[in-house]
């Protein structure tokens, strides 16, 4: 009986220890699985509509506390599943350097031509002096085994700090430069035997979720949180982020994405337009070369989108119109247009298309409010779509836009920002072919959707939050 309660024991504290893993020193962390349910359901349905299937999606959010001195809550979705993670170990390399310029009595900004670019354009040359500036160790060919283990032990420089934080998973590994780096196009000499000894560099969606809880609530490496804040900022629709082709206007985001080989992932603390804070973290095989940079790397956006409304966490933002072909009250056809439902890249239930060149299809569109809105059109993609002309009216006249229907599918493509008159506007959008008369591709028709920006003071385009998160919750003790 007492082997049986000893046994019982430790594997109760093995549970503990996985639960508490990587939760980090600085704030409380519940496991919430409603949440979990929500990542799964938005996962499975969102991997059932993609036009290049991809099946590895590991998912993990944080949501803030209601009231002072509650936990966050957190859902994850295979959370301590290891993967590539591409440019956003350049996330890790940046916290570890900010330790480094203040154990050196420096400003966080002492390698700022380095850092700067590393983060912000997710260079990998400037990446590989940061690794050598922290570490100590540039790349070398060592003549033994000791000479190779006191480079190995520089190396782990990054993983160590970390650890010492609760915020590694034994599985992972930061180790490595991205290449081509300043050491050469791939790896050489110790930098392989490294790789071959340990791995390439691995990550996961729940430590990664917690460094970006303590960089973003300025508890990690406090003296740097507005340099580390400003840096980490990136523009919706960039090649800089997944997740910004589905966010909505107005959202601040800090973010780190990783695009490599397959794998599309991404690292985000998102302020929302109604002011509602979210840390998502995301580890994909999700990259599609064949799409148009920088939608190659996009297709995370549609995930983010769906994510946030079923979390709620959209409620009491500016207006969101999404029209499609599917709500036959709002939507109006010239010409011989024939009905789908087979792709599974579009948007509702069916879309419509046309091999004439003068048909034309659109929607009316009722407007809440008077404002800037963002416009973007959803098409499933084919290789028997060709060309078409979406055309915008709005209040200050009309714009056209070319969009290629072989690629793009199952995605928001931005077509630009117009402003709107409260009321039913007829004919808004309208789609027609582009194609040659004697051509043999369609043109299709699906969705549209208009998104209100916020307006701060009369000034639309603007929010008038933070820009840096108000850090009001009680933090741990550290210990």
């Amino acid at each position: 009986l007492i082997i049986i309660a000893l046994i019982v024991l430790i594997l109760n504290l093995n549970f503990v220890k996985s639960l508490n893993e990587c939760d980090g020193t600085g704030f409380e962390i519940k496991n919430d699985s409603s949440i979990n349910a929500i990542i799964k359901q938005v996962r499975d349905a969102f991997l059932a509509t993609r036009p290049i299937p991809f099946d590895r999606l590991d998912a993990t959010v944080l949501i803030p506390p209601k009231s002072p001195g509650d936990p966050w809550l957190r859902g994850s979705y295979n959370g301590f599943e290891v993967a590539y993670p591409a440019s956003c170990v350049k996330f890790g390399y940046l916290i570890a350097t900010m330790k480094w310029c203040n154990d050196k009595g420096l400003p966080p900004n002492c390698l700022d031509n380095h850092i700067r670019p590393m983060i912000k354009d997710s260079d990998n040359l400037e990446t590989g002096v940061v690794v050598d500036y922290i570490t100590g160790a540039p790349n070398f060919a060592p003549a033994n085994q000791s000479e190779f283990d006191a480079w190995t032990s520089k190396r782990f420089y990054t993983q160590n700090y970390l650890a010492t934080l609760n915020l590694f998973s034994n599985e992972m590994v930061i180790l490595s430069k991205t290449y081509p780096s300043n050491s050469g196009q791939g790896p050489t000499l110790a930098e392989q035997q490294i790789i071959d000894t340990y791995g390439r560099n691995s990550l996961n969606s729940i430590c990664t979720a917690t460094w970006m809880l303590e960089v973003s609530q300025g508890y990690l490496q406090p003296q740097a949180t507005d340099y580390m804040l400003e840096l980490l900022s990136h523009q919706r629709w960039s090649d800089q982020t997944s997740f910004g082709y589905g966010l909505p206007p107005g959202t601040i985001m800090r973010n780190k994405i990783g695009l490599a080989y397959d794998t599309v992932e991404e690292i985000a603390h998102l302020t929302l337009p109604n002011s509602r804070e979210v840390i998502v973290t995301a580890f994909s095989n999700g990259y599609d070369p064949s799409q148009p940079f920088p939608y190659d790397g996009s297709t995370l956006g549609v995930f983010i989108e769906m994510l946030l409304d079923q979390l709620g966490l959209t409620q009491g933002a500016p207006a969101k119109i999404v029209v499609q072909t599917s709500n036959k009250n709002n939507i109006w056809f010239e010409g011989r247009w024939v009905e789908h439902n087979e792709a599974p890249d579009k948007f509702g239930s069916n879309y419509y298309t046309t091999n004439s060149s003068i048909a034309i299809g659109g929607w009316n569109v009722e407007f809440p409010q008077d404002g800037l809105y963002e416009v973007a059109v959803w098409f499933p993609q084919s290789n028997s779509f060709g060309s078409a002309n979406v055309n915008i009216h709005h209040a200050d006249g009309l714009a056209t836009f070319t969009a290629n229907q072989k690629h793009y599918g199952g995605r928001w493509q931005y077509i630009g920002d117009f402003n709107y008159k409260k009321g039913l506007m007829k004919s808004v959008i309208s789609v027609q072919s582009n194609n040659p008369s004697n051509s043999s591709l369609l043109t299709v028709i699906n969705a549209a959707k208009f998104t209100l920006w916020p307006n701060c003071n009369g000034i639309p385009g603007t929010t008038c939050q933070q820009t840096i998160p108000q850090r009001k919750f009680t933090r741990k003790t550290r210990k």
